[in-house]
């Protein structure tokens, strides 16, 4: 991962205009990223177990999940998830990390989702949602909401994304389930699950 970073700061100084608060910015979200996927690791080791010999071609969307794929192993496209270039059930399963805070419009990014997976096929997500009501928890983030989408590239904290996948109505039904990542103190609520199509 160091390589990353140092990658990053090679091409931040190549450029004209050396942008502080870029590099500053990266290496902060750099880190908790680290802290993250470390504290992740267990729900994703149970999720992960629904695609081993079900899933022959798998899209993951988003930031990454570190799912131990090798480079040659797949194919990078940019895309928006309101808008994912595949053709209709082009996927055995779906992988999510951290994707819908930051999409433009939650329903039409599911349903792009629901459009791509074959029938039988899963979504499989780990997300940050919003606290629950009432609890100052959820007042901080209310505060912090705005200042969030700016700096973290349009990260909502206040979204209700499990129950938006409930609304989402996948074929199958979809088994969400609440955790709480004790060191992310203002992201600190998550869900975390899979869809099925």
């Amino acid at each position: 991962m160091n390589t990353e970073m140092e990658s990053y700061e090679k091409e931040a100084s190549d450029f004209h205009e050396f942008d502080f608060f870029s590099v500053l910015s990266y290496r902060f979200f750099y880190v908790l990223l680290l802290l993250f996927f470390c504290q992740i690791s267990d729900y994703k080791m149970e999720l992960f177990d629904n695609l081993v010999g079900k899933a022959e071609k798998v899209l993951e969307i988003g930031i990454g999940t570190e799912a131990g794929l090798k480079s040659e192993d797949f194919t990078f496209i940019q895309a928006l998830g309101e808008s994912i270039p595949l053709e209709d059930a082009s996927v055995d399963a779906v992988v999510g990390t951290l994707v819908l805070c930051s999409v433009t419009d939650v329903t039409r990014t599911l349903n792009e989702i629901k459009r791509i997976l074959r029938p039988g096929g899963i979504y499989i997500f780990i997300e940050h949602v919003a606290a629950e009501d009432g609890t100052f928890l959820r007042l901080v983030q209310n505060v912090l909401d705005p200042l969030q989408q700016v700096v973290a590239d349009g990260c909502h904290l206040t979204r209700h994304t499990g129950e938006s996948i409930l609304e989402a109505r996948f074929n199958g039904g979809a088994d969400v389930k609440k955790a709480s990542l004790s060191r992310f103190a203002y992201i600190s609520s998550h869900v975390y699950g899979v869809a099925y199509n």
